[in-house]
C-alpha cells in the first residue's frame, strides 16, 4: 500500500473523533470555562482587557497576539 492508503485509517478515525467531539455540548461548555478562566488569570497578571483578549483568542489558532 502507498502512503497515502496507509493514512487512510488513521484520518477516518480522525474525523470520527472530530464528529464525537462537535456533538458534545460539555466539552465545548468546558472549553469555554477553560477560556474564561485564561482570559480573567491573564487580567490578574497585569495584562489589559484588551490584550488578554487577544491572547485567549489566538489559542491553538497559531497566531501570536501582537
Amino acid at each position: 500500500p502507498t502512503a497515502k492508503e496507509r493514512r487512510l485509517p488513521m484520518l477516518e478515525d480522525l474525523k470520527d473523533m472530530l464528529r464525537a467531539i462537535a456533538d458534545d455540548d460539555d466539552f465545548f461548555e468546558l472549553m469555554s470555562r477553560i477560556l474564561k478562566k485564561s482570559h480573567a488569570a491573564l487580567i490578574d497578571a497585569g495584562f489589559s482587557e484588551d490584550q488578554a483578549t487577544a491572547i485567549v483568542a489566538s489559542q491553538g489558532a497559531g497566531i501570536k497576539p501582537s
